[in-house]
């Protein structure tokens, strides 16, 4: 081998090495960081730049730390919207931050190269126009103060910690209009509503809000008014999973309609003039099945219905009575009680063709005829079912009887809209998040 040859090969060596040495070091560092984040120094000396992942609001964190490379000193960040937060540091801790509204000149990609130049962290944000400031508790993590901005420099809400540690807020106005337009309190720890008054320009009150708490539970209630301060409306939240939305008459005292979220299903119920008695009452079990009942003048059902969806593969000599879209699939009246059924007749899907009619003399359910149809509508049989035995005795039709048809009372097939249904989604109560999470 050749002189020529040994040195070629000791190079070769050396560049060897030194690159496996660089990925060791490289891997070492991202090993440390965030899956989410990458890390590189800067263009300026003691800042580290942190990229976020795109589903982060944020696009870029600057940081910069002390000299053992742990301690944090100060952190800026650059979020998606143009906006930026300037995070103040004691000893490694976050003691306050300070938003800035967008300049068009920062927004979008452009930030990268914006912040890659800084000297400070502060850099360029003096003539920026402050968008908020807060305060962390010790913790550095639970906002104990909180003041935001209008663009033009006006309030725009000021939060605070009162003497139990909950948080109450005050919200001013829209820029160039004065007065108070809400005041609310947030439970300290959960961040829930405790209690609010929201205000009109005028200074009316829109709405009020207000919970008391009782052994493991919570119950509130928010109460909306008109410019007259007569109540529409109101939500209550019981202090379990149900929860339900009372609209009232233009005396705010009548009950109109009441609208009850519950584990499973969704009642809307319609009252009478006096707001005493239920007239009609729709239950949404799902987006394919609702449920109608009627009530009579002494608050006693009547008659229940049960819808469902027309199905596309359904023909048009299967479809009998109808409704937004719904056809009627069952109905059944009750005695007198409201309660025990009378008459129960069953359809075939598409609710033209009568499968089962069900007669109950009396209150006990026990003692019933039930008759079965084909589908062609004749009579199949007639099971009459005992009152002293839970026996029943089924009589196939004779070929005189074959023909035989149900009959089925007109009131059954009552007509009423079965839409809009209410939302899909609960009311809850509203909650702030009292936390800036830095990490």
């Amino acid at each position: 081998m050749t002189r020529e040859q040994k040195y070629k090969y000791f190079y070769r060596g050396l560049i060897t090495i030194a690159l496996a040495v660089a990925f060791l070091v490289i891997g070492a560092h991202f090993s440390r960081t965030s899956t989410f984040d990458v890390r590189w120094p800067a263009h300026s000396p003691s800042h580290t730049m942190l990229l976020r992942p795109a589903s982060s609001p944020e696009s870029i964190r600057l940081v910069d730390y002390a000299a053992d490379q742990l301690t944090i000193t100060g952190m800026r960040i650059e979020y998606r919207d143009g906006s930026t937060a300037l995070v103040t540091y004691d000893r490694g801790r976050p003691v306050a931050v300070r938003s800035f509204f967008a300049e068009p000149a920062t927004a979008g990609a452009g930030a990268v190269a914006t912040v890659s130049t800084l000297r400070k962290l502060s850099d360029g944000l003096a003539a920026r126009k402050l968008k908020s400031v807060i305060e962390f508790k010790r913790d550095g993590l639970t906002i104990k103060s909180m003041v935001s901005y209008h663009n033009d420099g006006s309030i725009e809400s000021v939060g605070v910690r009162d003497g139990a540690d909950d948080y109450s807020v005050t919200v001013y106005g829209d820029s160039g209009v004065s007065g108070i337009a809400r005041i609310a309190v947030y439970d300290g720890t959960s961040g829930a509503l405790k209690s609010e008054q929201v205000f009109r320009a005028d200074g009316t009150v829109a709405s009020s809000f207000v919970s008391t708490s009782s052994g493991y539970s919570t119950e509130a209630k928010q109460t909306f008014f008109d410019a007259s301060g007569t109540r529409t409306s109101e939500i209550v939240f019981d202090g379990t999973y149900d929860i339900s939305i009372n609209e009232y008459a233009a005396d705010g005292k009548t009950l109109k309609q009441k609208t009850a979220f519950g584990y499973s299903s969704t009642v809307v119920t319609s009252y009478d003039a006096a707001g005493t008695n239920p007239v009609i009452e729709r239950t949404f079990i799902d987006d394919t099945h609702i449920s109608v009942r009627y009530f009579g003048a002494d608050g006693k059902a009547t008659l229940q219905q049960r819808w469902v969806k027309v199905d596309s593969n359904l023909t048009p000599g299967q479809i009998g009575v109808t409704s937004d879209g719904f056809y009627l699939t069952e109905a059944y009246e009750f005695h007198a009680d409201g309660v025990s059924v009378k008459n129960d007749v069953s359809f075939y899907p598409g609710g033209k063709v009568v499968s089962t009619f069900e007669n109950r003399p009396t209150i006990d359910w026990r003692p019933r005829t039930i008759k079965h149809y084909r589908e062609d509508g004749t009579l199949d049989s007639t099971d009459e079912c005992s009152a002293s035995s839970y026996t029943c005795n089924t009589v196939k039709a004779v070929a005189a009887a074959a023909s035989e048809r149900a009959h089925v009372p007109a009131h059954f097939f009552k007509v009423v809209p079965l839409l809009p249904a209410p939302a899909a989604t609960k009311p809850q109560v509203p909650t702030v998040n009292l936390t800036f999470d830095l990490r």
